[in-house]
């Protein structure tokens, strides 16, 4: 009777051939474990061949060794499985190695058939999880069109399934995995990866029965073919879902959590580690954003950190995966921002006590959820208005003479972002247009505008002149006790006159 391993120990037998135990993965995968060491009998623990199938009796005349263990040439540890098919009386005896059992009613090649017995311990392999791809490494002697290997892995329920399936079979299936393949000679071990095709009609799996052969067409190809298999594993997708966007500033990372499952329990303890691709989806080299704690759940969530400083792009992805063979990570993808906002008109504002200015507006990096105003009267330190200005526009209005330094402040839910500041300079009105007399009288004198200064008692005055964006556009000295007259100025302005003892402010309409 041949030895039958229990999951657990065939995975830890994996384990040291290849990486960290994952989920549950073919018993002897390696092709480490040997019955009959050295007979015409010898197996692959927990796999079968025609010296241990059921034949027919001109069959049996005919039946050899067609699985070897290999000592000279492995993927992984000592030995892999060679696999040699052969001709007999003029037919290609295909040479194979199953889970299985390997029967042949008649010399009829078509009619052979590999089965699950699910009452007999030596041709079963009980299974029950889910995985998504069966990999494993190989070599094959053949290059030309003469023959072809094939690897056919079928999950099924509890049911004496066959594969080819006959009628009766087909309604037990789960899932499959099959594929013909070739490796380009025998110079190096090649990867072959075949997705699970969950089509079913059955649902829940019982067992697995897993078949390599030599030799794809029963009773045709090469006699001389030869395949070498090794390190047989079945891969779990780790599936990740997460927020679709994600928003950073060259200080402020941004914090999510990974959702990830893998469609079945882990044999035992595994550590899950959260990747961010780079800006192009390559996770050639990627960042780690979160790991989670060692654990057997079959789900779980990493609390995850997109680094500050990030560039922004719509191409970035997230994956989840182990330091285990055994799982690969299926990613998700995920837009960057760089948040940022600014403020417009940008211009200093010359405004005069409890004068409106011109209204200011905020755009910003799309997200925000809201906004508010804040001023001060230095930069870099800003308080709220009272009552609060919020919303994407505001007028700057101040009852007192000052500098002031206004920004906009956008939400991100995780962090604010400040603009850019705007300037508000409100100046005490000491004058008035249109000719009536004040301290500093200001109007039009001969079309011109003209400042009249023989009745101020002031020193060294000095005239600044700003339109109603706030822009400089005339300064000059002035004489002090005369008629001072302005050239070129038509419009709205500010005019602002400081002298030794202090200044003053008026706003003009000149024609």
């Amino acid at each position: 009777m041949k030895k039958i391993y229990s999951i657990i120990s065939t995975v830890l037998i994996s384990a040291m051939a290849l990486n960290s135990v994952a989920q549950q993965q073919p018993n002897n995968g390696t092709f480490e474990g040997w019955d009959n060491t050295g007979t015409s009998t010898e197996e692959p623990t927990n796999w079968n061949g025609m010296m241990t199938g059921s034949l027919c009796g001109l069959c049996g005349l005919g039946a050899s060794q067609r699985v070897f263990r290999e000592g000279t040439t492995f993927h992984g540890g000592m030995y892999s499985a060679r696999i040699e098919s052969t001709s007999a009386v003029g037919t290609i005896v295909n040479g194979a190695m199953t889970t299985g059992k390997v029967n042949a009613p008649s010399t009829t090649p078509s009619q052979g058939y590999n089965q699950t017995v699910t009452t007999d311990a030596n041709f079963r392999h009980a299974f029950t999880q889910k995985p998504d791809s069966v990999v494993f490494f190989a070599k094959y002697n053949i290059t030309n069109n003469a023959d072809s290997a094939r690897v056919s892995v079928v999950f099924h329920d509890s049911y004496d399934l066959r594969d080819p399936q006959d009628g009766n079979s087909v309604s037990h299936v789960v899932a499959t995995a099959r594929k013909n393949f070739q490796t380009a000679g025998t110079t190096n071990w090649k990867r072959v990866a075949v997705p699970v095709n969950y089509s079913g009609p059955a649902t829940t799996a019982a067992y697995m029965l897993a078949t390599f052969t030599s030799s794809y067409v029963p009773g045709s190809g090469s006699s001389t073919a030869k395949l070498w298999v090794d390190d047989l594993m079945l891969i779990y997708n780790v599936a990740a879902s997460t927020d679709a966007e994600a928003w950073v500033t060259a200080t402020n990372g941004w914090s999510l959590d990974v959702d990830y499952t893998t469609n079945g329990t882990p044999l035992s303890a595994v550590t899950f580690t959260a990747q961010l691709s780079d800006a192009s989806g390559s996770f050639a080299n990627p960042t780690t954003i979160g790991t989670s704690a060692s654990t057997m759940n079959a789900s779980g969530t990493i609390n995850c950190s997109i680094p500050a400083g990030t560039a922004a792009g719509s191409g970035y992805k997230i994956r989840v995966v182990s330091s285990s063979s055994y799982y690969a990570g299926v990613s998700t993808n995920i837009t960057i921002y760089n948040a940022a906002i600014s403020i417009a008109p940008t211009a200093t504002q010359m405004l005069l006590e409890n004068e409106a200015g011109t209204m200011l507006t905020i755009s910003g990096t799309a997200g925000s959820v809201g906004y508010e105003w804040l001023y001060g009267t230095q930069i870099g330190v800003y308080g709220a208005f009272a009552p609060a200005e919020t919303g994407v526009s505001y007028t700057p209005q101040f009852a007192a003479a000052g500098t002031y330094y206004v920004i906009g402040s956008a939400d991100y839910s995780q962090f604010w972002v400040n603009s850019a500041e705007v300037q508000v300079d409100v100046t005490t009105a000491v004058g008035v247009a249109n000719g009536n007399e004040v301290s500093v009288p200001m109007y039009n004198y001969n079309g011109q505008f003209a400042v009249d200064l023989r009745n101020a008692d002031i020193d060294a005055p000095v005239m600044s002149v700003y339109d109603l964006t706030g822009k400089l556009v005339m300064t000059r000295s002035l004489t002090a006790n005369s008629i001072n007259q302005v050239e070129g100025l038509s419009g709205f302005y500010l005019v602002r006159i400081t002298h030794s003892q202090g200044q003053v402010a008026a706003k003009v309409v000149l024609p």
